[in-house]
């Protein structure tokens, strides 16, 4: 067989290896305003919902019919876009200037509620604000809706939709009763994390070792009734992007690594090669 045809075997080898493999991981940035906007009405309060490319994203405070409280229920309230800074989350009334326009938990807890279009494992959030200068305070708290100690009669039973925050609080021991108001955690959503000291402009990771995968994201700064070990200081944050993998693939929960061919693949591959270059050599 000739070093031509021989180089030409390889390189079609190599470009197998290209073209197969790809990252497991997508990053989603909430930098601009979204692709378009949606005006909801949840609980007779109106405001807009971000949609983005594979995610919507809507605003919750929970100031519904208490504030600062665990049994605080929450209400819709409007996601601010901050450009480049990221999104916020900005309740009627709020200064634009103390840090409230973030996602903060002066006075109240606030959540952005990702809506993805199909079920996935965050791994990672990143922060645009406050600035690494800042003193502010950046610890968060992650849940995501999987159905786990779902209770009977809570609002979530027959599965998750936007209205049914208004039924539920931060209060980890709420059962009701049916009908009523029920705690996050005792209506399907799992507490998934709460990274401490998130810093500016780079990935974070939000602990989820065990690849837990969903539609429904809560991301909000760190919810006392929810996390362990607070540190009593108020928490700001305006969110850049997440990242999240396709549960079960490889690098998310899958074995193998993202963008590292299985070894098997490059044996099967291998042994492909050496036959075609052997029967080149016979006909030769």
């Amino acid at each position: 067989m000739n070093k031509k045809l021989s180089y030409r075997i390889i390189a079609t080898g190599a470009l197998l290896l290209s073209t197969g493999v790809a990252s497991a991981a997508t990053d989603y940035f909430f930098t601009t305003g979204g692709n378009s906007t949606t005006s909801l009405t949840i609980g007779g309060v109106t405001a807009l919902q971000r949609n983005y490319t594979g995610v919507s994203v809507t605003g919750w405070a929970a100031t519904r019919n208490s504030t600062g409280d665990a049994n605080a229920e929450f209400n819709l309230t409007n996601v601010v876009s901050f450009g480049g800074s990221g999104i916020g989350v900005q309740q009627s009334g709020e200064s634009s200037t103390d840090g409230q326009h973030a996602i903060d938990n002066v006075g109240t807890n606030e959540f952005v509620l990702l809506s993805f279009a199909s079920p996935i494992a965050l791994t990672d959030l990143q922060i645009g604000w406050p600035s690494a200068t800042d003193p502010k305070d950046t610890d968060f708290t992650i849940l995501a809706y999987t159905g786990a100690g779902n209770t009977a009669g809570s609002p979530t039973q027959d599965g998750f939709q936007l209205v049914d925050m208004n039924k539920l609080n931060s209060d980890p021991a709420d059962v009701g009763p049916a009908g009523g108001s029920y705690g996050l955690t005792k209506a399907g959503w799992e507490l998934i994390g709460n990274p401490n000291d998130v810093p500016t402009n780079a990935f974070a990771s939000i602990g989820n070792s065990g690849f837990k995968s969903s539609s429904f994201w809560l991301v909000g700064t760190r919810n006392k009734f929810l996390a362990t070990g607070s540190d009593g200081y108020a928490d700001f944050g305006k969110l850049v992007a997440v990242k999240g993998c396709t549960a079960g693939t490889p690098g998310c929960g899958g074995g193998g690594t993202p963008g590292v061919p299985e070894p098997s693949s490059l044996a099967l591959l291998g042994i492909g090669l050496l036959g075609t270059m052997k029967r080149w050599r016979k006909k030769a």
